[in-house]
């Protein structure tokens, strides 16, 4: 959002985007003025805002490799364009890795470093957006919501909850996926487990979870398609948004 307020409602940024389609993207400091997001955005291979390195706790502190989704344009073949992986920031560079550093609710994992934790590298995506937790990693369902340090982060992962996720199948088609929550009458939502299991039936061999909850907004042709928890759309701070591409025009 280029709001002075820092956040605004997902079809408002999806309109001045130019998104044919677009959904919610990470997490943020509703109290912050300007609000503070908390989840990478980067847009054509420029960050504009870094994941959250540090989490805290009561009574303890966090390093964290929360999950970022990233893809690229250039269509090579055979290649997967989107991946879904843990990352830090390391000085001017983002690092992925093929798992995140094992922080649990008692204990403090060491910081993510060029070669810690497994599969270190350089993440050089043009695109990306920061949320968590991970969900499918080369078409495997993992639970890494404590590692990621969700807990006392005030959403649920083991109850029905109103989600959005972002992923992508083997043969290159991006899923945005919205479900409606805590509404009696219409839909009470999805554990993150029953999330990742209908991002597997869909076809996703990566994917990732978005903010959740009163966030979570799917906007088609500018308009929200969902029934938001709120009652109403919550303004955010960011969005994924699939707009027309003119240059090819």
């Amino acid at each position: 959002s280029d709001h002075a307020s820092g956040r605004e409602a997902a079809s408002a940024i999806a309109k001045k985007s130019g998104a044919l389609v677009a959904i919610n993207g990470g997490y943020f400091d509703m109290s912050s003025k300007p609000a503070k997001t908390f989840s990478l955005v980067r847009r054509d291979g420029q960050t504009l805002v870094p994941n959250i390195a540090k989490i805290n706790r009561p009574g303890r502190s966090y390093f964290v490799t929360r999950g970022a989704f990233g893809w690229n344009d250039t269509n090579l073949p055979g290649a997967l364009r989107g991946e879904a992986a843990w990352i830090a920031h390391l000085g001017d560079k983002i690092y992925a890795y093929d798992e995140p550093v094992r922080n649990t609710t008692t204990t403090s994992a060491a910081p993510p470093n060029e070669t810690s934790p497994v599969g270190a590298r350089e993440w050089n995506v043009e695109n990306a957006i920061g949320g968590g937790p991970v969900l499918i990693r080369k078409n495997q369902i993992v639970d890494t919501y404590e590692n990621e340090v969700f807990f006392g982060a005030g959403f649920p992962g083991n109850s029905p909850y109103a989600r959005a996720a972002i992923g992508i199948t083997k043969d290159n088609q991006l899923i945005l996926f919205a479900t409606d929550g805590k509404q009696k009458n219409h839909s009470i939502g999805l554990t993150l487990k029953h999330l990742a299991e209908e991002m597997q039936r869909l076809g996703c061999v990566e994917a990732m979870n978005l903010d959740g909850g009163g966030s979570e907004t799917l906007v088609v042709h500018g308009e929200a398609i969902n029934h938001p928890s709120d009652g109403r759309e919550r303004s955010i701070t960011s969005i994924v948004a699939v707009a027309h591409d003119v240059s090819t025009q």
